[in-house]
């Protein structure tokens, strides 16, 4: 698979072959399954190369990872439960002396977790996304990830939804506005109150995908 070895922007051309980078990244399994096929490959694609591109900025002088195959190593270790410190330190004993600084090592443990979870995860300190980063600075990406959805919600009410409860009737009975997000992160979130805008994670390619494989099943509650 030498496509693996292509810059970390540059996206293979072959459907087959994005889908077998896509299926990696996701799932860490070399193998994609027949119901793979139904992936958006082109939808992910370009969240993909929007991340490289903010994490490059200024010739990539911030960030150790160049190829797809250095960001799949590090997906590895990611989901083997490594804590951000060994994730950091693993990679660092993979390159050549001098050792990068932690910061490059951050960048590219960063940009791996943002393109695995799709949640804006690490601050750009010379590039801008527009959003507000989370940060993410120990233990497991899986108990980050855990931790950052399962905070109790108190509605003081059980509250029931009807059938009708959609984004067209959201839009039609209450005058809220869908704005599509990349960023599972800020699903459900109002943008802004005076415009009356929700923010919608429409990735359903990667929602599936993740609950199939179980990466994020019990965090996101967006089953």
């Amino acid at each position: 698979m030498a496509f693996l070895d292509d810059p970390i922007h540059r996206m293979p051309t072959s459907h087959t072959n994005a889908l077998e980078l896509l299926t990696q990244l996701w799932s860490s399994d070399a193998s994609p399954k027949s119901d793979d096929k139904e992936i958006d490959v082109e939808a992910y694609s370009t969240y993909h190369k929007k991340q490289c591109s903010y994490a490059l900025h200024d010739g990539g002088r911030h960030i150790s990872a160049r190829t797809h195959r250095d960001i799949l190593e590090i997906a590895k270790d990611l989901f083997k439960g490594l804590s951000k410190e060994s994730t950091r330190r693993q990679l660092s004993s993979k390159l050549a002396d001098p050792k990068p600084a932690n910061e490059l090592l951050d960048g590219s443990v960063d940009l791996t977790a943002r393109l695995i979870s799709m949640m804006e995860i690490g601050v750009f300190h010379y590039g801008f996304s527009g959003r507000k980063g989370l940060v993410w600075d120990q233990g497991s990406l899986k108990d980050f990830v855990d931790g950052y959805f399962n905070v109790p919600v108190e509605l003081g009410q059980d509250v029931k939804l009807e059938k009708t409860f959609n984004g067209r009737n959201l839009s039609r009975i209450a005058g809220i506005n869908i704005e599509w997000t990349d960023n599972l992160a800020d699903h459900l979130r109002m943008i802004d109150d005076e415009d009356k805008r929700v923010a919608i994670f429409h990735h359903a390619s990667f929602l599936k995908c993740q609950k199939r494989y179980q990466r994020w099943r019990h965090s996101t509650h967006l089953e």
